[in-house]
């Protein structure tokens, strides 16, 4: 594929794959609050014309890419996906975070609901921000290394090619740069809003 779009749209629009563990209880793909592994691709298969670009972020040879789709089923699904350029010039899907989409947020106060993956070689982190006047979100580790990206729409892709040491802590900050609340990375249980 030419660009990370092109990829990550050729890994979604794919059968889906096989479920290999599921939560007891999880009736239908993507109502988890656990993670499902699946063999052989997504628990989805997306249908084109259903798809929404809504943010990408390229750093160097690796892209994240916040979509929106609905699978073959009709069900509603929100990701942040990765994909990595080759050396031949070619980007191929490379990591994602996301699940149904169809629930409101429900927390009070400024919250990022994010997934990541990369660690510790680099770190892609990203989704949906919630609060009106949170317009940054700012991660920062262990060492004081701080990766930033605006709120666009909702959503924030943060993007180190870095080595990031954990913990880390992601600061949601509203337009004058002040601190409207603080969540750690990778989250706690306990942290996690109800």
């Amino acid at each position: 594929m030419n660009t990370p779009r092109e990829a990550i749209v050729a890994d979604i629009t794919r059968p889906p794959g096989i479920a290999l563990s599921r939560p007891p209880g999880v009736a239908s793909p993507g109502s988890s609050p656990r993670p499902t592994i699946y063999r052989g691709g997504h628990p989805f298969q997306a249908r084109p014309d259903t798809i929404r670009i809504l943010k990408e972020r390229v750093e160097g040879s690796r892209a994240m890419v916040a979509v929106e789709f609905e699978d073959t089923e009709a069900r509603p699904w929100r990701y942040v996906f990765g994909a990595l350029q080759q050396t031949n010039g070619t980007w191929n899907a490379a990591g994602g975070a996301g699940g149904g989409a169809g629930w409101e947020h429900q927390a009070r106060g400024p919250w990022a609901n994010f997934g990541g993956w990369g660690w510790p070689r680099f770190l892609c982190v990203g989704g949906w921000v919630y609060g009106e006047s949170v317009a940054q979100v700012r991660l920062i580790d262990a060492r004081g290394q701080i990766v930033e990206d605006s709120v666009d729409d909702g959503i924030a892709l943060l993007l180190s090619n870095e080595p990031i040491d954990m913990p880390c802590r992601i600061e949601l900050r509203d337009v004058s740069g002040a601190v409207l609340a603080v969540q750690g990375w990778p989250p706690e249980p306990s942290c996690r809003p109800r």
